[in-house]
């Protein structure tokens, strides 16, 4: 067979199971995968939302600590990195509320949403692991 015969074989082939696969199977099969796509989509939305709730709540046993490390010091700043510890508190709080209410409005949007949000919450851990309490005098 030469490479003409193959070429006519392969688009009769294609003809035909085009004509074999009726509009309404494609347009089916078009929709199924229209479905998983939205399901894998759900399903990455819920994975990251469960992790960043652990996020938020490591976050919160951190603020928590500093706390306490604070109230147990003598340092002479104690007000200071009590503000600081705050503020701090409040951003938490803030990204959680972000989270909360994040309402699905497609790909594009989760995406964007996904990045800032990673970028505050990677934003708010350097904070919370930079903050240094020095017990010293």
């Amino acid at each position: 067979m030469n490479l003409r015969n193959i070429v006519w074989v392969g688009l009769a082939t294609v003809s035909l199971f085009n004509s074999c696969t009726s509009k309404e199977d494609r347009i089916e099969n078009v929709q199924e995968k229209v479905l998983d796509v939205k399901e894998d989509l759900k399903k990455a939305q819920e994975e990251f939302i469960a992790e960043s709730e652990k996020r938020i709540e490591e976050n919160r046993i951190k603020i928590d600590e500093l706390r306490i490390k604070i109230a147990n010091s003598d340092i002479k700043l104690r007000e200071e990195y009590l503000i600081r510890v705050n503020k701090l508190e409040q951003k938490n709080t803030e990204l959680k509320t972000k989270l909360k209410e994040y309402k699905e409005e497609g790909k594009e949007k989760w995406e964007e949403f996904k990045r800032e949000f990673n970028y505050d919450m990677d934003e708010l851990g350097k904070a919370l692991k930079d903050l240094v309490i020095d017990n010293k005098k």
